[in-house]
């Protein structure tokens, strides 16, 4: 999607960019990286939020 990217940094960090809210709708889409992150062993996971204008707490909460 064009809001958000996703991308593995290294053995162990997960990188997720968020570049546009409301991502609600792309909310299972994330999960569904989140969770590929989790199987490939991913400890630590960066979530940039620079740039991004804002949002729902909601939505930031949802993914976190």
């Amino acid at each position: 999607s064009g809001d958000w990217s996703s991308d593995v940094c290294s053995s162990d960090l997960g990188y997720i960019d968020i570049r546009m809210f409301p991502i609600d709708i792309h909310t299972n889409e994330v999960s569904s990286a989140l969770e590929q992150f989790k199987t490939g062993g991913i400890k630590k996971i960066i979530i940039d939020l620079r740039g991004n204008p804002g949002g729902s707490i909601e939505s930031y909460r949802s993914i976190a």
